[in-house]
């Protein structure tokens, strides 16, 4: 049996009672949209984002650092993670709320004032932080000679986030590169060299005031205060423990989360730091040296120094004389 089909007007719907029923549903939902999208965005804010691109012209490419893209954003916890895989360094100032940003393993909060560097072409992440209700963050994407090696010395996989007096003035040199990159400047090339020096500095500072114990929680101060006062003792983890007033492990945790390597991590650097002063400010011989910084055996101490150093205790020496 084959069924006839029914026949419609264009704009229309069934028959006439049909027709004006749908047409007066579809007012009721054309009405009713202010009010969805005012739910819509109370539920889930708009998120708000600006990018700027910059191609490096031919005078930017003879100063160390180069600018390839700067912006603004905010966002929620609603939005997702972001970890899109570049090949340039990245360093993001939060200016508001918090955020999360994760290197490899290793996560550590943004907070207001603070300079997050993130090497786009290894595994990351960042975004809201869990347990804020927003982020909102300027940020710029850089290359430049030497950016993987200062990377790498500061061990900012370790702890990619930094915060000390001048991270929170550094708000400024971040709207002055957006601005700069927005307004096709050309003076963008130099400009953007100068600040980019100027935003590494700063976070090697805020690292340098981290290995010094500035900034520090006063757990971990006291702890190196103690390593400090007395650099030849044969140091324990459960040493520094029972200083901290806190467990081995969780030792180790904060150790890791703060100073970006394990307890005995820093104090092999901090005994090699010392011994580095020793060797080129005193006549001490090397063995006295070692001694003095917590090697009884004078060869483990010249192989500890190779490690760090990459040159034996009497090289370094005679460098220095």
């Amino acid at each position: 049996m084959r069924m006839q089909r029914e026949n419609i007007a264009p704009g229309r719907i069934g028959n006439g009672s049909e027709s004006r029923e749908a047409g007066e549903d579809l007012q009721h939902v054309i009405h009713g949209i202010p009010a969805i999208c005012a739910m819509i965005a109370t539920v889930y804010p708009a998120l708000q984002s600006t990018i700027h691109f910059n191609t490096p012209d031919h005078l930017s490419r003879v100063f160390p650092y180069r600018l390839h893209v700067a912006g603004q954003r905010s966002c929620d916890r609603s939005h997702a993670p972001i970890g899109a895989r570049f090949n340039h360094h990245t360093l993001v100032y939060t200016y508001s709320g918090a955020g999360m940003v994760r290197m490899g393993r290793v996560s550590a909060a943004a907070h207001a004032g603070s300079i997050a560097w993130v090497d786009t072409s290894q595994s990351y992440q960042h975004a809201c932080h869990p347990e804020a209700e927003s982020w909102s963050y300027l940020w710029m994407g850089l290359e430049g000679h030497g950016l993987d090696m200062v990377f790498a010395r500061l061990r900012v996989a370790s702890n990619p986030v930094f915060t000390s007096q001048e991270t929170v003035a550094a708000e400024a040199h971040f709207h002055r590169v957006v601005e700069l990159i927005r307004g096709k400047s050309p003076a963008i090339g130099s400009a953007c060299n100068a600040i980019a020096a100027q935003l590494i500095a700063i976070i090697a500072g805020a690292c340098a005031d981290t290995m010094a114990g500035r900034n520090l929680p006063s757990r971990l101060a006291a702890v190196m205060q103690a390593v400090r006062t007395d650099p030849a003792r044969r140091w324990s983890v459960d040493d520094l423990a029972d200083i901290a007033q806190v467990s081995a492990s969780q030792l180790f945790r904060q150790f890791r989360r703060h100073v970006g390597m394990t307890p005995l991590d820093w104090v092999r650097h901090e005994r090699i730091d010392l011994a580095k002063q020793l060797l080129s400010g005193t006549d001490m011989p090397v063995a006295a040296v070692a001694l003095y910084c917590g090697y009884p055996d004078p060869f483990h101490f010249s192989r500890e120094f190779r490690r760090l150093t990459s040159i034996a205790p009497s090289g370094f020496r005679m460098e220095k004389m």
